[in-house]
């Protein structure tokens, strides 16, 4: 049964303050409320207080690992210290990234999609530089239901070429099939920052793979509801944002100078 992540912060909190936290955090829906348009959704002061204490503490690493383009969470989240992953962990602000010409059939299928799925009211188009996106959250119920028969028909066709796609928040998301998943990065911040404890949050399937590494290396939550396998939750963005500052508050106050007494 999966409890409030509150009732995880005692545990948190009687860490030593030298302990190193790892936080592995999705952005939109998890961060920050999901909005109809994507550029419509802004980082709250309390995340961005959150960002800026956080990244100026030795013990702890933030890492946004989002769907988003990461020029597009740079344009959100421009907090200096922190790690940015965009594209489900494709694109990623502290490495190199990949080679965009292994990316070709990607852009045949979305030429090849576009005529169609432009004929239908209230969807776009997304391009990244490892995916596309085809948003259907503006679209009437009659053409959300054309855009997921849509893809029904598409899906076994998408296997066979070598594709793989996700749904989430009325988005599919096609990518090819040797492609980055949030669970890489926070795999790879575990092994660089060896012996740390993690604290991992997620809304969507995208992020559950992500989660169960903050199950094993400390401590996870859904957002917005409540999953299997998941210890605990919040209720939404601003919940969970609250207890972040809450984790953050001890840390904080072990770096002022002691008062002198009078």
């Amino acid at each position: 049964m999966s409890e409030h992540f509150s009732k995880a912060l005692p545990e948190i909190l009687n860490l030593p303050i030298s302990k190193k936290l790892v936080f592995c955090l999705d952005f939109d829906g998890t961060l920050a409320p999901i909005r109809r348009k994507p550029s419509h959704v802004k980082a709250s002061a309390a995340l961005l207080k959150f960002l800026k204490q956080a990244a100026s503490l030795h013990s702890c690493r933030v890492a946004i690992v989002s769907g988003r383009q990461l020029k597009d969470l740079k344009r959100k989240l421009r907090v200096p210290g922190i790690i940015l992953a965009g594209s489900h962990g494709l694109e990623w602000n502290i490495r190199a990234d990949r080679d965009l010409s292994r990316f070709k059939k990607l852009k045949k299928l979305q030429n090849q999609w576009r005529p169609v799925l432009r004929r239908i009211k209230g969807v776009s188009i997304e391009n990244k530089p490892f995916s596309f996106v085809v948003h259907y959250r503006r679209a009437l119920r009659k053409q959300q239901e054309q855009v997921s028969g849509f893809f029904l028909k598409q899906s076994d066709d998408l296997a066979r070429k070598g594709f793989e796609w996700t749904s989430a928040h009325k988005a599919y998301e096609i990518f090819e099939s040797e492609r980055g998943r949030k669970e890489h990065v926070s795999r790879d911040l575990m092994q660089r920052f060896r012996g740390a404890r993690m604290i991992a949050a997620g809304d969507d399937v995208t992020d559950f793979e992500m989660l169960r590494h903050g199950n094993r290396f400390g401590w996870a939550a859904t957002i917005g509801f409540k999953r299997r396998g998941i210890k605990y939750f919040a209720k939404g963005p601003g919940d969970f944002v609250r207890c972040l500052n809450r984790i953050l508050a001890p840390r904080l106050r072990a770096l002022r100078p002691a008062k002198k007494k009078s």
